[in-house]
């Protein structure tokens, strides 16, 4: 520590500030440069010490930003620290985005000063955040003045030693690079504020004597930042913008590092200078820029579209290899020619005319054909865009083709054949105009036929239930006159009693089925109790269900009331119930369910079996007209028409329900549901 303090202030402040990668510079009351550190400029703007000394800063300044910057400097002036963002002109005449801090203190002869600290950034600005801010911050508000002049000629005076030494803290605190200094075998002199927090310590003072083995380094990091640290001290020479990573908390931290030697008076060699600069950010957006191009790379070499990238002469700068596939041309072929090297004449216009457009911001699709190397050519289409450099000037035009060529050909036959279709057109819509005739008056004749034949079994059933109830009445009186008839007289009378009920009721199905199809269908709907019904249709088929020892089943509210028509709910409760029966061998079960669907407001009916079932295609015919879906070989029952599902059917829809039905397959039985409002 003692030879350390020997050290000249203005060296120790040097080494500080030649080494920052920041823009430090002092200017005098007019604004003039008296000091910069010439690496920083070197590197940034190109300015060298002899470029700069002596000349009015605001000369750097950007002309749209030197009215803002010389009120920043007038305020400096009176506030004694201000900060903000400006653009500094290069030495090659272009210019750079700065975030610049400003400090005022005063010289031995009570001249105003102003320490300039400037850190460039990229554009669209992003807001610096100085982990240093906050200690900087509460130092200068509680320093009225800075006392410091001269600290970079040579100084005698202890006085003007300390003033070195606190504006060299200032300044090391400033910096957002975490600095610190050892001695000889490597033990902790001191660091600057940034060091402090990094190491997670409460104060400086509790850095020195320690080595790296003590901190929160790691053996292993601690290790090798020992043996760069002694190569560094042993061979004296600077180890410059190392890049290296420390492991903090399972995160690596990236930092770009230089690890300096110190001198004394006599030129030996007293310690190592270490700047440590956070570039964890920086490495983190380069490896995904890394992996974002090998990405589009990857992509742009494994699609059929071509792929390139024009400056803005229109010139190639990239292709992808899909160029050799797709036109024969490698893309080393291509780099530095223009695609109006090889667009059709006819298409050149149309082309440049894009090109313009879109170096202009405009976008938009491009079609036009070009010549692949072996002197053919080919459609394309093509969409670019435009990118900018921080300046918003275009630099770039990404663009991606596609082949089209088969399609063009198509759009060309298509057009070719478009009178063949046009032609062909008139002559189909003529015959359909013709057929379309030919079809209404056969239509209308279908009509009149179907008028007749429906008048025709309207007519027939009328007629033929005349004859049929004088024959059912001789046939009753008969039976109820002459009661010793023989046995066999009476079973014929009988026999022509059941089918004169069978043929009146085919009558009655048939004007029935007549009415469903015209749409005429009468109801005389009345509040009904449909339980009451339903009961009374078992009651009357009871002896059927009790000849096959058949279990019925009732599952529904005494008192269901709703607004129907009495007989055709009969008659549709009848058929279902009869059919069940029919269908379930002896020994079977049939259960009747009705439940209200609160949602839809309607009644779901229920006519569950366990007989012979239905397949599908069954299914499918079930409510179809004269189809009869089920054969039994049961003598006791007369084949049916195949109509009592077809007119249940219209009676439960001329009702506002719906009729389906279900089965798991032969011998596992069916069910019939229908629906009525409520």
């Amino acid at each position: 520590m003692n030879e350390l303090q020997e050290l000249d202030s203005r060296n120790l402040f040097k080494l500080v500030s030649e080494d920052a990668s920041d823009l430090i510079a002092i200017l005098n009351d007019k604004s003039q440069f008296e000091y910069i550190n010439s690496k920083a400029h070197r590197k940034l703007t190109a300015y060298t010490v002899e470029d700069l000394s002596g000349k009015v800063a605001m000369d750097l300044i950007h002309p749209k930003d030197q009215k803002k910057t010389f009120e920043s400097l007038k305020k400096v002036f009176t506030r004694g620290e201000i900060e903000g963002e400006t653009r500094l002109r290069c030495k090659d005449g272009s210019y750079i985005w700065v975030t610049m801090k400003a400090i005022r203190f005063f010289d031995k002869e009570g001249k105003i000063k102003v320490l300039l600290i400037a850190k460039e950034i990229k554009k669209p600005k992003t807001v610096i955040i100085r982990k240093s801010e906050d200690r900087f911050k509460e130092m200068i508000d509680n320093l009225t003045e800075i006392r410091f002049w001269k600290f970079l000629q040579p100084k005698q005076a202890i006085a003007a030693y300390q003033e070195s030494q606190e504006m060299l803290k200032i300044v090391m605190d400033s910096i957002p690079q975490f600095i610190a200094w050892k001695d000889k075998k490597l033990v902790y002199l001191g660091c600057n504020t940034n060091f402090i927090k990094l190491m997670d310590l409460e104060d400086g003072k509790d850095i020195i004597g320690k080595t790296d083995f003590d901190l929160g380094w790691g053996e292993e990091y601690a290790y090798t930042s020992r043996v760069n640290d002694m190569r560094v001290i042993e061979n004296d020479m600077a180890d410059l913008h190392v890049i290296e990573s420390w492991n903090n908390h399972n995160r690596n931290i990236w930092f770009d590092i230089n690890r300096i030697p110190l001198h004394d008076s006599q030129g030996n060699v007293v310690g190592i200078l270490l700047t440590y600069e956070d570039i964890t950010e920086r490495k983190e957006v380069d490896l995904k820029i890394q992996e974002s191009e090998e990405k589009y790379r990857l992509i742009s070499e494994n699609i059929n579209d071509l792929v390139f990238i024009l400056d803005t002469n229109g010139k190639f700068v990239y292709c992808n290899e899909s160029f050799k596939k797709i036109m024969g041309y490698t893309p080393e072929e291509l780099i530095g020619k223009t695609p109006l090297d090889y667009v059709h004449p006819e298409d050149t216009q149309d082309v440049l005319n894009d090109f313009r457009s879109g170096v202009k911001g405009y976008s938009g699709i491009n079609v036009s054909r070009f010549k692949c190397k072996d002197g053919k050519y080919k459609w394309f289409e093509s969409i670019g865009n435009i990118s900018y450099d921080e300046e918003g000037k275009p630099i770039r035009m990404f663009t991606v083709s596609r082949d089209i060529t088969e399609r063009k050909i198509i759009e060309e036959k298509l057009k070719n054949s478009e009178e063949e279709l046009k032609n062909l057109n008139k002559k189909l819509e003529q015959k359909v105009r013709e057929r379309t005739k030919e079809l209404e008056e056969k239509n209308l004749e279908l009509q009149k036929l179907d008028k007749i034949k429906d008048e025709f079994i309207t007519h027939a059933a009328h007629e033929l239930k005349t004859p049929l109830i004088s024959i059912s009445g001789y046939t009753d009186y008969i039976l109820y006159k002459y009661k010793e008839l023989e046995p066999e007289i009476k079973e014929d009378l009988l026999i022509v009693q059941r089918n004169i009920e069978r043929l009146g009721k085919l009558m009655n199905q048939l004007l029935d089925v007549m009415k469903i199809e015209s749409h005429k269908m009468e109801l005389n709907k009345e509040i009904t109790n449909v339980s009451e019904i339903i009961k009374k249709c078992v009651n009357e088929l009871s002896y059927l269900i009790k000849e096959k020892n058949h279990e019925a089943i009732l599952n529904f509210s005494a008192d269901l009331n709703l607004l129907v028509d009495p007989d055709r709910f009969f008659q549709v409760i009848s058929n279902l119930l009869s059919n069940a029966i029919k269908f379930t061998p002896e020994n079977g079960k049939i259960e009747i369910t009705a439940t209200k669907d609160e949602v839809l407001s309607q009644y779901i009916f229920e006519f569950k079996d366990n007989g012979i079932g239905l397949n599908e295609t069954e299914l499918e015919k079930l409510f179809k007209k004269f189809e009869m879906v089920k054969q039994i070989n049961d003598e006791s029952y007369i084949k049916g028409t195949g109509l009592g599902l077809y007119i249940s059917k219209g009676f439960i829809e001329a009702h506002g329900g719906n009729i389906w039905a279900t089965s798991d397959g032969s011998n596992k039985g069916t069910t019939i549901y229908f629906t009525l409002p409520v």
